[in-house]
């Protein structure tokens, strides 16, 4: 842990950790006018947020979150991330915000202010190079994205599986402790009713004994075909059937994925998309339909004869994996993601050194839609310290 505290006092002294926490909004302000003060322009509607403009909510929740009992209870690591997670949980507004039929709207500003998040915490707050700051970006990361769950609980179509998905990524108390201060900081009619949902939250993760831990599958298979939709119960044991193993490489340009693929899996096949782009004559700025066509038809092969393979590309957007992830267990086959990660000075300084580098234009474009993998996508997530080359 010393090494992500060495980062908050060089490069966030202005987040709180302590007990009886005090804000200095004069320092956080000028430190983060970039995103700061959009935020200040973004209307927000009466009816929800009678206090105004999404910055002035912002500064709401954070003071209702630092004198709660929650926050106190918290360690002094839990409140680093919830203090970030409550100051950027709608950093997505001012991109997402619209009028509709009379009415100031946002919709999802939720995922696409955990995009904003991470990029911010990656980029600009250096949470990178480390596995402890990953695991704590990831945790303010998932904690925005899934802000408005608990007080909006009772419009779930499956309230079980929404909660036994948060348990898998993060805790549902510390998303309850944000979602309390969400709802504690602004002004507007039956705040009492929305926090006794937050409460049935609780209640619910409670029962299925994942309020303070990830919910216990029986196996990777079964929590896989549990989030597919095979399972129709997660606790359910479904036999493994599977008859080899996929392995999806991702990570941004000069993570070493290549490096990884020779030292761990090189007695498989590779599908690369680098390599088909260069047979191809097909840049990354190009349409990339007739590469990703290209490598489906090789994997379908692989797939038909029973043959496990690597698929080597970036994938850091879900859709595109979620798309090759069921083509590969349509086929039967398990999946396991190997994600690696470095600080972005190291991995521009080394895409230089590469043969064949990327134009650094496209570490921005990745960046802005960036899509971590995460455990409930597939069979198997690997994340192993990155030192390679």
């Amino acid at each position: 842990m010393s090494d992500l505290f060495e980062t908050r006092r060089r490069k966030i002294s202005w987040c709180p950790v302590e007990q009886n926490a005090v804000i200095d909004w004069n320092e956080i302000e000028a430190e983060n006018s970039a995103w700061i003060d959009p935020m200040r322009q973004t209307l927000q509607d009466t009816a929800w947020h009678g206090e105004g403009n999404a910055w002035t909510h912002t500064r709401m929740v954070c003071e209702s979150l630092v004198v709660s009992d929650d926050w106190k209870m918290c360690s002094e690591q839990e409140r680093f991330v919830l203090f970030l997670a409550a100051l950027l949980h709608d950093v997505g507004k001012p991109e997402c915000t619209k009028i509709e039929d009379g009415h100031v709207v946002s919709p999802n500003h939720a995922p696409r202010g955990s995009q904003i998040a991470r990029r911010f915490l990656y980029e600009t707050l250096g949470m990178a190079g480390s596995p402890e700051c990953f695991r704590l970006r990831e945790l303010i990361v998932s904690l925005i994205r899934r802000h408005t769950l608990p007080y909006n609980i009772l419009k779930s179509k499956n309230a079980v599986r929404d909660i036994v998905m948060v348990s898998t990524v993060l805790s549902c108390r510390l998303l309850a402790t944000l979602s309390k201060a969400d709802i504690n900081g602004r002004i507007f009619d039956d705040k009492n009713q929305k926090l006794e949902c937050v409460e049935l939250f609780c209640q619910l993760a409670e029962e299925n004994d994942c309020l303070d831990r990830s919910y216990s599958f029986h196996s990777n298979h079964s929590r896989y075909a549990w989030f597919s939709g095979t399972l129709s119960h997660p606790g359910e044991m479904l036999f493994d059937d599977t008859w080899g193993e996929v392995v999806l490489m991702s990570g941004l340009p000069a993570t070493g994925k290549d490096t990884y693929i020779e030292r761990h899996v090189a007695d498989r096949p590779v599908i690369s998309l680098d390599s088909l782009r260069r047979q191809m004559n097909i840049s990354w700025n190009d349409d990339q339909t007739q590469v990703v066509e290209a490598a489906r038809e090789k994997a379908k092969k692989f797939l038909r004869s029973k043959t496990s393979f690597v698929w080597n590309a970036t994938n850091l957007r879900y859709d595109f994996r979620r798309s090759l992830i069921r083509l590969c267990t349509n086929y039967q086959a398990a999946v396991r993601i190997v994600y690696l990660e470095n600080d972005l000075p190291t991995l521009i300084q080394r895409n230089r050194t590469r043969p064949h580098p990327v134009a650094e234009s496209a570490y921005n474009t990745l960046l802005d839609r960036w899509e971590i993998p995460t455990v409930l996508e597939s069979h198997e997530l690997t994340m192993p310290r990155n030192d390679y080359p």
